[in-house]
């Protein structure tokens, strides 16, 4: 008798089971679909915020190098026109030793040529003694 309490379900009820069962399967891989969804849309806004802040710090990077470029540029045409100085001076040094040595052989020429006109001067004159 206690078989007989004991009632089995029919197709119907088996295919209700069924289609209800296949309604929270599908809820539930609908739920897990949007979460992962979600996930990729909170992952897809962060990278687009690390690109943007790389693109960022990229474009301050260029900004200073270009900056160090330009300063460069501004050395080179200092030292160009340092080098271009120190040239002139160097000719003009060069210059300057050149007049210096030909005014030392004029000077010594001058005195040999007093010493010889003196010494004529002496002998065409009579230096009176006391």
């Amino acid at each position: 008798m206690a078989d007989d309490m004991i009632t089995k379900p029919t197709i119907e009820t088996i295919l209700e089971r069924i289609v209800a069962f296949e309604a929270r399967f599908e809820q539930r891989f609908d739920k897990l679909e949007k979460r992962t969804d979600d996930r990729f849309d909170q992952f897809e806004k962060r990278f687009e915020q690390f690109e943007k802040r790389t693109d960022e710090r990229f474009d301050r990077f260029e900004q200073f190098q270009k900056r160090t470029d330009e300063r460069f540029e501004r050395f080179e045409q200092f030292q160009k026109r340092t080098d271009e100085r120190f040239d002139r001076l160097e000719k003009e040094f060069d210059r300057l030793i050149m007049v210096t040595h030909s005014t030392k052989v004029d000077v010594a020429e001058l005195r040999l040529g007093f010493r010889e006109m003196l010494a004529q001067v002496k002998e065409l004159l009579p230096i009176p003694r006391e």
